[in-house]
């Protein structure tokens, strides 16, 4: 049978893709050009959002099982004066940072799509690909150098930085790049003093010290700032002796380093593409955008993109729905959240890399006193674990009550509900009180795009939301008139 979607890529995000997908009943093949899945990585943080979508995909269990939840961060200058923030403010059900390396996400991401039965093509690469009106011809290369062309509905590129979709498509991928060395280790620590389970984060004169818990046995990850990428280059041979000199600098006293399983150097850059779709072509994750890993946004920020895509895709390749209000959502919506990603990525980086002593002390102070407050602390903690995310300018934004106090509003996430059995068939949902038969109705005039139940709020309102979880309209409590309006600019013309 011939495939509607092909993704190209088997991260994180061409996985997560590809599982949704398969779990919508999407015809699909997934490719990656790599012999074998990696065994190193730069992610060590799947934060509370991506948890929530995790749970959706019915799979969050194993991921909280794997990992290390975090309850907290710890912010600590030279002075060893320590400032924390608070995931336990997180009004999530999972008010955590779960600590996992991305190696061990991708492990856990197979398994759950090896459930639908799909089989990751290795070593496979996209050779070319030629969109016409109604689908896309791809010519791809196996492992043994047999080439195979075929067409499909739909190409999706989540194939990282060096992506091969975007190059074919002819899409730019401007932006700036740091010009320092950043060191990455896995190390065996003794002598920490902030709890063994959550990160820290350590502030010198000479630049930021970095440790994350990633495994049992006071397993962490560790990332420094070393000094000009082009002039130094010191990263790429260094000893154990020489991060355990730097740890002695830049950390507390007594931290000692036992063993470096892997360590490796890399640099910051800050990109994104002008457009997440050309035509039937569509880019997600690193492929359209890469950021400094300042608070650990940029593996989540690309499995959400795949999550957001994925859905649309679904009731478009089902028949479900019409296309064009879904596929014109999401380039704005993802590249949004892209730009303010980078923004708030590179400010991050910008401050841990101030080098000028007063500069150095009025950030310490100023962030000491300002964490102090647990608004501010409450505001940090939802903006890293992805609970701000609001698609306010989305072609998708249907009806909502102007002026209202109403919450959520349209666009925002719908406080996340617990669901007992996991969907196969991507479904729009009401939220709040509406009387059973004409919940009924709705449900048999709209039976491809709306779930015939409705989620209980104790709010006065009603909500129809997203498959994704985001608000589309906020109505008041009956009426359905506004509800019915959305919908039937949804239904497939056809219908």
């Amino acid at each position: 049978m011939r495939p509607q979607v092909l993704v190209v890529g088997a991260g994180p995000v061409g996985l997560t893709m590809a599982a949704e997908l398969a779990r919508y009943g999407v015809g699909l093949r997934i490719i990656d050009k790599a012999p074998q899945p990696t065994d190193k990585s730069k992610a060590v943080v799947v934060w509370s959002r991506t948890l929530e979508m995790l749970d959706g995909m019915g799979c969050a269990e194993s991921f909280i099982q794997a990992g290390i939840a975090a309850r907290a961060a710890h912010l600590i200058d030279a002075t060893e004066q320590a400032v924390q923030v608070d995931f336990s403010l997180l009004a999530s059900p999972f008010p955590y940072a779960l600590m996992l390396p991305q190696s061990e996400t991708e492990r856990l991401l197979r398994e759950h799509l090896d459930t639908f039965g799909v089989q990751i093509e290795r070593p496979t690469e996209l050779l070319s690909l030629q969109q016409n009106e109604g689908s896309v011809d791809v010519t791809l290369r196996h492992g043994d150098g047999n080439q195979e062309k075929f067409p499909v509905d739909w190409v999706i590129g989540c194939d990282g930085t060096r992506s091969t979709v975007r190059d074919l498509i002819g899409q730019s991928f401007g932006g700036r790049s740091f010009p320092t060395e950043w060191l990455m280790a896995d190390l065996r620590l003794t002598g920490l003093r902030t709890p063994s389970g959550e990160p820290a984060l350590y502030f010198h004169s000479d630049g930021i010290l970095a440790l994350f818990p990633i495994g049992p046995d006071n397993l962490f990850r560790l990332a420094a700032n070393l000094g000009s990428v082009v002039e130094e280059r010191q990263g790429d041979n260094m000893t154990l002796a020489q991060i355990q000199e730097l740890i002695e600098r830049r950390g507390p006293n007594g931290l000692k380093a036992t063993t470096a399983y892997w360590h490796g150097t890399f640099q910051v850059h800050e990109r994104q593409v002008r457009s997440y779709r050309s035509k039937r072509v569509f880019l997600a994750g690193d492929a359209a955008h890469v950021h400094s890993p300042a608070g650990g946004q940029g593996m989540n920020t690309g499995m959400q993109d795949a999550a957001n895509l994925a859905w649309k895709l679904a009731m478009i390749c089902r028949g479900d729905a019409d296309s064009r209000l879904l596929l014109e959502s999401y380039h704005p919506e993802r590249s949004d959240v892209g730009e303010r990603t980078l923004r708030v990525a590179g400010r991050m980086t910008w401050l841990g890399l101030l080098r000028h002593p007063v500069a150095q002390f009025l950030r310490n102070r100023i962030a000491s006193a300002i964490m102090e407050r647990r608004l501010v602390q409450r505001f940090l903690a939802r903006q890293l674990a992805g609970l701000t995310v609001r698609y306010r300018r989305s072609p998708l934004n249907g009806y909502g009550l102007n002026g209202s106090a109403q919450e959520p509003k349209v666009g925002y996430r719908y406080p996340a509900w617990s669901s007992t059995t996991i969907k196969r068939q991507p479904r729009f949902h009401l939220a709040g009180r509406i009387a059973p038969m004409a919940m009924t109705r709705l449900a048999e005039r709209f039976p491809t795009l709306l779930h015939p139940d409705v989620i209980a709020s104790a709010e006065n309102g009603l909500w129809l939301l997203r498959p994704d979880g985001y608000v589309a309209v906020a109505a008041a409590e009956g009426d359905i008139i506004a509800i019915e309006r959305y919908l039937t600019a949804l239904q497939p013309k056809a219908a």
